[in-house]
């Protein structure tokens, strides 16, 4: 005889499990295999560049959704032209909240002004962790500025290039002692 919760072996004549009070049974049931049903992915949406896709993926998986990355094209030194993201079909409307928020966040402020700015060299930099520290240090200063660096690219540049920094020229005097000023500090 056994019980049918507890699952322990009694002796014939015992009817009742004295742990839990249960009705002894001649065999037990043989448990049934738990099939773990995968979720079903869904696709969220389509980045352009892994940097931001994975910055997505990882948003994701704090708030406990999985996520697929699918990437379209790209090499090994040249990265994807398009990546796809995948999360599971009851996790979608969660997963596009948190994607929307990071857009928003992402996006950089349009510009109002209605005249075209035109940029102009501030500089030249011996890497791009030099320009990157001289850009931040300038938009911290509501400076807007851009790199460009021959050959490569922010995330796969081309060893040895030198980036140049752009400041908007009405700027370019501020720019310039906000530079110095850094320069001096390192």
């Amino acid at each position: 005889m056994f019980c049918p919760n507890c699952k322990y072996d009694y002796k014939p004549g015992i009817e009742k499990c004295p742990d839990c009070g249960a009705d002894l049974v001649e065999k037990l049931e043989e448990p049934k295999p738990t099939v773990k049903k995968e979720p079903k992915f869904v696709f969220l949406c389509t980045i352009q560049d892994f940097v931001h896709a994975n910055f997505l993926k990882e948003t994701l998986e704090k708030n406990n959704i999985p996520c697929l990355i699918k990437s379209e094209g790209g090499m090994m030194f040249h990265p994807p032209s398009q990546v796809k993201i995948y999360v599971p079909e009851e996790k979608y409307e969660e997963s596009q909240k948190i994607k929307e928020q990071l857009v928003e966040r992402l996006e950089e402020p349009k510009p109002t002004a209605k005249k075209e700015t035109k940029f102009v060299f501030l500089c030249t930099t011996q890497n791009l962790i030099y320009a990157n520290l001289i850009k931040e240090t300038l938009e911290r200063n509501n400076i807007p500025c851009f790199i460009k660096s021959e050959g490569g690219m922010m995330h796969y540049p081309i060893p040895y290039s030198r980036p140049e920094l752009y400041v908007p020229e009405e700027k370019y005097e501020e720019s310039l002692k906000i530079k110095e000023q850094l320069v001096d500090d390192l």
